[in-house]
């Protein structure tokens, strides 16, 4: 950027002068010293060779020096790569316009210089603008009114000041870009973010990453966040803390009004994101812990029991499994969106009708998915109040997290959810099939065992290498010819299995690596993808072989007589045939005796 920028807002009116080059120090800022980190030798090279041609354009912006008594007389505030250039034009002197200004406008300078410049990065832009809000003692809404930026856009930029070192270095390297990175950022958890970041770069196959859908449904579900339907605490409690390593305590925020919630962030979270999830999983994980403690103290002091050890195991042997109960404070799977789908006949067969068939269907489904399953708990309020169905709840200490489950029987449940029009699938809370050793057979781990399972591993084996035949033998007969512009991607997408690399360098290229299927000839890679087609027959587990049957009965082989073992060679490796020869040799004699004896006669 070879012009400067306006900073006749930022003080007194400014003197235009010639400078040695000498006496002018460059600027210590933070936000300069990033910038300079990131200078290109090769644009400097070429600035330097137009400044030698035309000379200094424009003026570079410089102060005078905070420090009168050190070695420079100037401290540069705009202009750097001019300045750079120039040392490297072989200038001494070059024009400057020296402003009377304080730190702060230095800096304010600098940052507006950084943020107009073409081609910036999208972490500088989020480190000037939160830098530029420090300086000036401004809020977010202000910054958007000032640059002249929409209120989510800022928003959007300043997030990316969450991301940690590591997932910084990835976005100025280019391995993350803007969407991802934001995404990435929304994970305020430290190791959640490491690991969000190992999944929005890490490449499968060498070939592709996560499209930026793919990373949103990754990042906003499983160990990143957490339903806030799922809270068996008050959402709006605010007496919950969180105990630092220093031993220090600080509040935890309502749920309701937290930052970390999608709801409360509409600058960060669109409209297709749930609005009632939580994305620091630490922090819900902290509130269920202190509200289990809680919920106990008052089971102990209201004398109702609780089951705990091993009585509770029996009842939840998993964090995911309950035997013949239910938790009446989770989400009901069979509470599904209760409004029907649209119906297609409804609407009149034209383009009109067809478009507005197609703009309901699409609402349905967008209130379909943002539909939340009602704990147990909420659909049966009303039964609930029955003292009897009080003591029919039944109080467990979970083994794993150590909170206070409320459970009813599977079957009481069931029926009363039944009035509501809501069926539960009982195979959910069924105990886990008891399995018992086989008395046919040999016991596990035995010598029996041992030889039957070599057994079968040899018959399988065997089964395989009838099956390589049969590739063979399809290889060799194979003479037909497919466009090669549709099949190389698909080559090398059904290449994409060990078992067929395998299989295919054992049976066709006699051990040796496969060839990739952009370096073979047309028709090595047309045979090749009609092989790969009826290649499941080299699955060692589940694999069939009616393709390739089909294959050779196509191309006239005996499946028989090809996938049969080679007679020749296994003949050949008998050490049977000297003795054969020896044993002839002794039979020659008495027949020549008996010649010579009907001679005689």
């Amino acid at each position: 950027m070879n012009s400067p920028i306006d900073t006749r807002h930022l003080g007194e009116t400014p003197i235009y002068k010639i400078i040695p080059l000498a006496v002018i120090e460059p600027s210590r800022t933070d936000i300069q010293a990033k910038r300079r980190a990131r200078f290109n030798e090769q644009a400097l090279d070429e600035l330097a060779a137009n400044i030698r041609a035309v000379g200094v354009l424009q003026p570079i912006v410089v102060r005078d020096h905070p420090d009168p008594n050190g070695d420079f007389d100037y401290e540069l505030v705009a202009g750097e790569r001019r300045f750079l250039a120039s040392r490297k034009a072989g200038l001494l002197t070059v024009p400057a316009v020296v402003h009377a200004l304080d730190d702060a406008q230095v800096l304010e300078a600098q940052l507006v210089e950084n943020l107009q410049r073409a081609g910036l990065h999208e972490m500088e832009e989020a480190e000037g603008y939160a830098a530029l809000m420090h300086a000036k003692g401004i809020t977010a809404d202000q910054l958007a009114d000032i640059i002249g930026k929409s209120r989510s856009y800022v928003y959007a930029r300043l997030k990316l000041c969450a991301l940690l070192p590591a997932a910084r270095e990835a976005f100025y390297r280019g391995d993350l870009d803007a969407s991802r990175a934001l995404y990435v950022a929304r994970i305020t958890n430290t190791k959640l973010q490491e690991r969000a970041l190992k999944l929005a770069t890490d490449r499968f196959a060498d070939r592709y990453i996560y499209s930026v859908r793919g990373l949103r449904e990754q990042l906003t579900g499983g160990q990143f966040s957490v339903h806030l339907s799922n809270a068996r605490f008050d959402r709006a409690d605010t007496t919950f803390w969180r105990f630092e390593k220093t031993g220090m305590q600080s509040k935890l925020p309502a749920c309701s009004g937290c930052p970390n919630r999608t709801g409360n962030c509409l600058d960060l979270f669109t409209q297709g994101d749930d609005p009632d999830v939580c994305t620091d999983p630490a922090c819900f994980a902290m509130k269920a812990k202190q509200h289990g403690e809680r919920l106990q103290k008052q089971m102990d002091a209201a004398g109702i029991t609780v089951l705990r050890g091993e009585d509770a195991k029996k009842i939840a042997p998993r964090k995911d499994k309950l035997v013949g109960h239910v938790d009446i404070d989770e989400p009901c799977d069979g509470d599904v969106y209760p409004e029907p789908e649209p119906d297609r006949s409804k609407y009149p067969g034209t383009d009109d009708g067809e478009a507005t068939y197609e703009r309901e269907v699409d609402a349905w489904y967008d209130r379909e998915r943002a539909y939340v399953s009602r704990p147990i708990a909420t659909i049966l309020a009303n039964e609930l109040k029955d003292p009897a169905w009080q003591n029919a709840i039944v109080h467990i200490e979970d083994p794993k997290t150590r909170q206070i489950r409320r459970l009813l029987p599977y079957k009481a449940a069931r029926d009363a959810l039944k009035k509501h029009n809501i069926t539960l699938n009982d195979w959910e809370y069924r105990p886990d099939p008891v399995h018992t050793p086989h008395n046919s057979g040999p016991a596990y781990g035995s010598k029996e065992y041992e030889e039957q399972r070599r057994k079968e591993e040899e018959k399988r084996e065997r089964e395989l290498e009838r099956r390589r035949r049969l590739l063979r033998a399809c290889h060799d007969a194979w003479t037909g010819l497919l466009k090669r512009e549709d099949y190389v991607d698909i080559a090398d997408s059904l290449l994409d299995s060990g078992y067929v690399r395998e299989g295919l360098k054992a049976a066709i290229y006699n051990g040796k690596a496969v060839p990739e299927p952009g370096q073979m000839k047309d028709p090595d890679l047309h045979r090749l993808i009609a092989l790969l087609l009826v290649s499941d027959c080299l699955r060692p587990y589940g694999g069939g072989d009616k393709g390739l049957l089909a294959m050779c009965k196509r191309l006239k082989i005996d499946p028989k007589k090809a996938g049969a073992e080679p007679a020749p060679a296994a003949a050949a490796k008998k050490p049977a045939t000297a003795p054969k020869k020896k044993t002839a040799t002794k039979k020659a004699a008495p027949a020549k005796k008996a010649k010579k004896g009907s001679a005689k006669k």
